[in-house]
């Protein structure tokens, strides 16, 4: 069983953005099955790396389409997606310490985050941007 699964309860209604969130959700169960096989921490390292990586360029897609629409609540949303990405970094800089309970933690914090945010913070970006013809 996965860590952290998709359903169409989690679809924003934005092709994009949700293509984009199902590969968050791939990449944290990679970090997490790598986490549970103890991996050495250069893998463990790699993996956290693609997933901030592309986490950047998944909160740039979004606030692309939040310009584009001139959404409102652009400045919140960005405020969230540097929140995330701060505590990414934060873990990526101490992955190499090879310290279970940070890897627990980091795991559980992306686990949570994103289901908060993306039934939250997302979906009222994707309502938005449905009601402008964004599909």
């Amino acid at each position: 069983m996965a860590y952290i699964e998709w359903d169409e309860s989690l679809s924003v209604g934005v092709a994009e953005i949700d293509a984009q969130h199902r590969r968050l959700f791939e990449l944290v169960n990679t970090l997490h099955g790598l986490c549970a096989a103890s991996c050495p921490p250069l893998a463990l390292l790699a993996a956290a790396d693609e997933f901030c990586e592309y986490t950047r360029e998944h909160f740039a897609t979004e606030e692309r389409y939040m310009d584009a629409h001139q959404y409102r609540g652009m400045d919140a949303h960005i405020q969230e997606h540097m929140q995330c990405s701060m505590r990414a970094v934060d873990f990526l800089g101490q992955a190499l310490a090879d310290d279970a309970g940070l890897r627990d933690e980091f795991l559980a914090f992306l686990r949570e985050w994103l289901d908060t945010h993306i039934r939250g913070t997302d979906m009222g970006l994707g309502a938005y941007l449905n009601k402008r013809g964004v599909a």
